[in-house]
């Protein structure tokens, strides 16, 4: 059962939530409402870190978040409350620091379904093979499956088919995240949805497809476009075996859409 600190914190977090699916329609009176909850002590400094996280990942703050993030990775904090924030780390396209909270979780709670579910997906979309590979085994020793939407086993095959390296495939959706910051920074009321996959066409060949969707003005998604379409083609930077096998898409976010991270 979670102390009062981490009642207030949990209940922050499903306002947070909620704000994400409806991110179109915030205003300033949500986040004054999601500050006092998540802090409605002062002087705790748990409550005011877990407030700028929150509030700053709504905002689109993102040198403010990475600010209280490195600071929380210093605290004494429940495994519900690093895996929780760890999506939350995700959402503010910060992969490494979702993983650290992720792998915090995991220490303290090692053969918890629930925490490798949540890092599962933070391996995911951090382009992190070798910890789905490691979640992977967690989930069987659990007699589980991974959800069958993290097409991991098919992305390490289609790389090594290719010569290319787990660690080149990481760095390159590592390299989307930091430029989806550049377009978002300070976007508080665009939805975007990430959604990563693999392709398999009749003639035989296969690869991978990162898509970008968002619910952004056309000019500004059309702008997105022409700089991750760039971004991918760069053969110079990620070698033409990694360009060749990997699709960029940025698409319009249906209305109705709540798939993917971010």
């Amino acid at each position: 059962m979670l102390n009062p600190v981490g009642q207030a914190i949990s209940e922050a977090m499903k306002f947070s939530m909620r704000l994400e699916e409806r991110r179109g329609s915030i205003q300033s009176f949500d986040i004054r409402r999601l500050e006092s909850m998540a802090c409605p002590q002062k002087g705790n400094y748990l409550m005011y870190l877990s407030k700028e996280m929150l509030v700053a990942e709504i905002c689109r703050d993102f040198e403010r978040f990475d600010k209280a993030a490195q600071s929380f990775l210093s605290q004494s904090v429940s495994w519900e409350l690093a895996a929780n924030m760890s999506m939350t780390a995700l959402f503010a396209f910060s992969p490494d620091m979702a993983k650290m909270m992720a792998r915090r979780a995991l220490d303290m709670a090692p053969g918890n379904g629930e925490v490798i579910s949540f890092a599962s997906d933070i391996a995911w979309f951090a382009g992190d093979l070798p910890l789905c590979t490691e979640l992977r085994k967690r989930h069987e020793r659990l007699g589980e499956e991974m959800d069958k939407k993290l097409t991991d086993q098919d992305t390490r095959r289609i790389l090594e088919d290719a010569g290319v390296t787990e660690g080149e495939y990481q760095d390159l959706v590592a390299g989307l995240h930091a430029l989806l910051r550049e377009h978002l920074s300070g976007a508080m009321r665009d939805r975007v949805r990430l959604h990563f996959d693999t392709q398999h066409h009749e003639d035989g060949s296969e690869g991978l497809v990162l898509e970008v969707l968002s619910d952004m003005d056309d000019e500004r998604l059309d702008a997105l476009d022409d700089a991750v379409l760039e971004y991918g083609s760069d053969t110079g930077r990620w070698g033409y075996d990694l360009c060749r096998i990997t699709t960029f898409l940025v698409r319009d976010l249906p209305q109705s859409s709540a798939e993917g991270a971010a």
